[in-house]
């Protein structure tokens, strides 16, 4: 194989990305606690208001949760990408290096 056709992988950039992806879903997580937070669970009255307000934070609880997950698959994703490559370059040149998971 030239030089040309290799190719070179950063194993721990695509952790530390794996790992941005990670602390955004806890973020998201955060955010989606605090949209549930803020419903309004007393006595509304003639406040009819109340129920689409509810709702709303309830809506963007879900979609945060939503994200959340989607954020923890590309982490994951991205760490099976370093494996992936890892184990290949250890099968090619039969060098030991370690993917780090954090």
């Amino acid at each position: 194989m030239s030089n040309s056709d290799q190719v070179e992988v950063d194993f721990k950039a695509l952790v530390n990305l794996a790992m941005t992806w990670d602390m955004q879903g806890i973020s998201m997580e955060s955010c989606g606690a605090t949209a549930r937070s803020l419903m309004y669970t007393g006595y509304a009255g003639i406040f009819t208001v109340v129920l689409p307000y509810n709702e709303v934070c309830l809506e963007v609880a879900t979609w945060c949760s939503e994200g959340k997950t989607a954020m923890e698959s590309i982490g994951s994703a991205l760490i099976t990408a370093a494996k992936n490559y890892q184990d290949t370059e250890d099968k090619n040149t039969g060098l030991s290096t370690t993917v780090q998971t954090g």
